[in-house]
């Protein structure tokens, strides 16, 4: 009974993250990628022409080392998977760069 309780506990917490929760998670990445997702870190594709799935995939891959990159591999090993499920949800729907 006290796991189940736990377990919706956690996950209300999840859904109930607000805009300022899921800016914080984000604000770090604007320091390398730009406020409007417009630069280009290592010569892949922009965040900005990425979709939530996209960038969800992306950042999983990091944390997992699947991609290889000192900083994002260090950066995305701090999130939790749902953390970065909400970062990636939250980026999708920024402004982004139309250059």
């Amino acid at each position: 009974m006290k796991v189940l309780i736990c377990i919706i506990l956690f996950v209300s917490t999840l859904f109930s993250m607000d805009k300022s929760m899921k800016e914080e998670l984000a604000s770090a990445c604007a320091n390398c990628h730009g406020v409007s997702w417009e630069l280009s870190t290592n010569g892949e594709r922009l965040v900005s022409d990425m979709n939530e799935y996209e960038i969800l995939v992306s950042l999983l891959a990091y944390k997992n080392k699947k991609i290889k990159s000192t900083v994002m591999n260090f950066y995305m090993a701090k999130y939790s998977d749902e953390e970065i499920e909400q970062m990636a949800k939250y980026i999708s729907h920024q402004e982004k760069s139309k250059d």
